[in-house]
């Protein structure tokens, strides 16, 4: 009897994993963000939720990575950089930039920089993959600046 226990514990513990990695999902996609600050989503997932993964809001920011990356299948990862943690959708950052390019078509590099938590080199090797893979165009202002663009292209 104390197997069947066992097993249904973590059946049950399995089970709320995946609910809560779904929930983390379909935050970001009701966002349309490919990443969010890991506080940011943590307060959007229900209190019962966050009790059955053993997360509180008091808690800081390395406490609820670890936590949670028990939570995180194969949609989803946690990102370090200098802005923090974040949760971010288990896709190239060279298809983000490209996501947001589809959003904000017409920024210029540094205002791309600035909305990514992407270290300077993840987001130079991401640049340069969207361009080399002709995922992004770009364009020179009035004020010598340069606009990225998104092309129609999306390769895989």
């Amino acid at each position: 009897m104390q197997n069947d226990d066992i097993l249904l514990n973590l059946k049950n513990e399995m089970n709320a994993l995946l609910e809560v990695e779904a929930l983390i999902f379909d935050i970001l996609k009701n966002n349309k963000k490919d990443f969010l600050p890991i506080k940011q989503v943590i307060k959007k997932i229900p209190i019962n939720n966050r009790k059955l993964i053993n997360i509180n809001l008091s808690m800081n920011d390395n406490e609820i990575a670890e936590e949670i990356s028990r939570c995180l299948g194969q949609k989803l990862i946690l990102y370090v950089s200098q802005k923090g943690i974040y949760i971010t959708l288990n896709v190239p950052f060279w298809h983000t930039i490209v996501n947001i390019l589809k959003q904000k078509p017409d920024i210029s590099i540094n205002m791309l920089k600035k909305t990514l938590p992407l270290t300077n080199n993840d987001f130079i090797d991401a640049l340069n993959t969207a361009i080399e893979k002709g995922c992004i165009t770009f364009r020179i202002t009035n004020k010598m600046t340069v606009s990225l663009l998104p092309t129609k292209k999306m390769p895989e």
